[in-house]
């Protein structure tokens, strides 16, 4: 009877062996393994035939399962049922028909079941990519914000670099000009007329000429100290300047500083050109 070459071609067509969702399982009562088939079905009459899907990791279905050790704890759906001595009268097409239009039937649900799982897990990559995006963006942003950070912390550094700069500068060209005042105080301006005196007179850059008398045992670094009051008093900007003379054409550096204007050959006068170097 289930030799029936109509009910064996859909067997056949449709064997996992040939890439199909069936697989057949048959076994008498008198077995372990038909007894157990027997008990979980709740079998009463025989002869018996059902179509089961089985659930699992791969979903199939068959009549049957090959692992019955572990059949009862494997989930199964009961597709078809036919039992008792009339399926014998049944003819052999009618069950082929009954058993095909429940295969149809039940492969159309696992079609759907099968595109279902297949949007889920595209869902799944997509929202994995999208974490993965958000993460890598969330990463870009929080490396911009740590350059930017310690650009900030480095101009801040810079900054403050160059205000410590500027304060010592400062600092130093106050302590310069004071020391100036002090030493033209310690010396004073000899008066007109007066013995030993040296009359200099200052040609600047700009055309314009300045005179004042000196001791001629005061030293070059009081000129230097000279220049550097007039230059404050007159809001002249000139840090670094040098001093020479046309005849005899010398130039008078800062290391010459403790020589006397006698010693210079600039006493009794002398006309001393006055240089910015900075310019």
């Amino acid at each position: 009877y289930l030799c029936h070459p109509q009910l064996l071609q859909l067997l056949n067509s449709n064997n996992s062996d040939s890439h199909g969702s069936v697989v057949c399982f048959g076994a008498s009562i008198h077995t372990a393994d038909g007894q157990r088939m027997r008990d979980m079905l709740g079998v009463t009459s025989f002869p018996f035939m059902a179509l089961l899907s089985v659930k699992s990791s791969g979903s199939s279905s068959g009549n049957g399962n090959s692992n019955n050790n572990n059949v009862r704890s494997v989930p199964m759906e009961l597709l078809l049922r036919m039992e008792g001595p009339q399926l014998v009268k049944i003819p052999p097409a009618q069950i082929t028909t009954y058993l095909n239009t429940t295969i149809t039937r039940q492969a159309e649900v696992l079609a759907v079941e099968e595109a279902r799982r297949l949007q889920r897990e595209e869902e799944q990559h997509l929202r994995r990519e999208q974490d993965r995006e958000f993460q890598e963006t969330l990463l870009a942003d929080q490396m911009r914000e740590i350059a930017r950070q310690e650009a900030a912390e480095q101009e801040r550094r810079e900054q403050e670099e160059r205000e410590e700069e500027e304060r010592l500068k400062k600092a130093k060209e106050e302590s310069r000009l004071e020391d100036a005042r002090a030493m033209l105080e310690s010396a004073g301006e000899p008066p007109a007329g007066s013995k030993g005196v040296a009359r200099m007179r200052f040609a600047f850059p700009n055309g314009k000429k300045v005179d004042r008398r000196f001791h001629s045992v005061d030293t070059i670094e009081t000129v230097r100290s000279f220049l550097i009051v007039h230059f404050h008093e007159q809001g002249i900007e000139m840090k670094n300047f040098g001093l020479s003379t046309n005849f005899p054409r010398k130039a008078f550096n800062e290391e010459e500083g403790k020589l006397t204007l006698e010693e210079a050959g600039l006493a009794p006068q002398a006309v001393i050109m006055v240089q910015d170097l900075d310019s």
